[in-house]
């Protein structure tokens, strides 16, 4: 939660793996208070065909703790795979 605002943030976006670690593509990023644009951000990414088989995963946060992971060198049934036509967790479990 934004303290100043008190307003929910959700970040959406690609890390891919590199020699040093992992890297946030900065042009994948999203951010929005919007349940609605955060789930259409991530099923975007979801759907990128051009990252399939490759070592980089989408990421779907709310206000900085991770709601879900997907590893696109993933296939399914493997931990860490979303579908696209999964059901996309919004929220934090209470």
């Amino acid at each position: 939660m934004d303290v100043a605002t008190g307003a929910i943030m959700y970040k959406i976006y690609i890390k891919t793996k590199t020699e040093h670690g992992s890297e946030v593509d900065t042009t994948t990023r999203t951010t929005t208070p919007s349940p609605a644009a955060a789930e259409a951000a991530f099923r975007e990414l979801l759907n990128r065909d051009d990252l399939r088989d490759q070592c980089a995963a989408a990421v779907l946060s709310l206000d900085n703790r991770q709601l879900m992971y997907h590893r696109f060198d993933r296939s399914p049934g493997h931990a860490d795979y979303v579908s696209p036509n999964d059901e996309i967790k919004l929220f934090h479990d209470i």
